[in-house]
């Protein structure tokens, strides 16, 4: 069952700390995780939990840790969905976090992009469906606000026609 570890380095990589488990949730295979640090010196991870072997219902979570790595705030799911996570979260411009999340091909419902929205630091989270391709195929997705409320995203797509290519999507209202 994976866990998710944090090594860290004060010399721009050459050493190392140990490796800490940060998220171990018990019976859980906890991966895809994407990592942020805020200038305020929190790391924000997101991630998902996969229920049993892949193709099995997931959970994409989120924690931060407001000490740079030494302890972390409980997991608070992002979604009541099956998802899954891939992209770092995004702390926007009006301080609101993004996290790029996704619907996997083993969810009942299909492969969807969303954007899981939090204007509470991390507490509760809104969820808002990215348009998908026109064969519904996108998954695992990253996003970059480029402009204040100005946000792009990049999908890899699934589809058989169009296996391999990035599909670019773009909110002009902050996801």
């Amino acid at each position: 069952v994976g866990r998710l570890y944090l090594a860290s380095s004060d010399d721009r990589g050459h050493t190392w700390s140990q490796a800490k488990v940060i998220v171990d949730n018990e019976g859980l295979d906890d991966v895809g995780m994407g990592i942020v640090a805020t200038p305020d010196g929190e790391l924000l991870i997101n991630y998902y939990s996969r229920f049993g072997p892949s193709g099995s219902r997931s959970q994409a979570w989120f924690t931060r840790s407001r000490d740079g790595g030494l302890s972390w705030e409980p997991s608070v799911p992002t979604s009541a969905e099956d998802t899954r996570s891939r992209g770092a979260p995004l702390v926007m411009s009006d301080g609101s976090i993004l996290v790029p999340i996704y619907r996997s091909m083993f969810s009942d419902a299909g492969h969807q992009s969303i954007a899981a929205v939090s204007v509470d630091g991390g507490h509760t989270w809104s969820n808002h469906c990215v348009p998908n391709t026109p064969n519904g195929e996108a998954n695992e997705w990253t996003a970059l606000e480029v402009e204040p409320g100005r946000i792009i995203g990049l999908h890899r797509v699934e589809g058989k026609e169009n296996a391999g290519y990035l599909w670019k999507t773009e909110s002009r209202d902050r996801g």
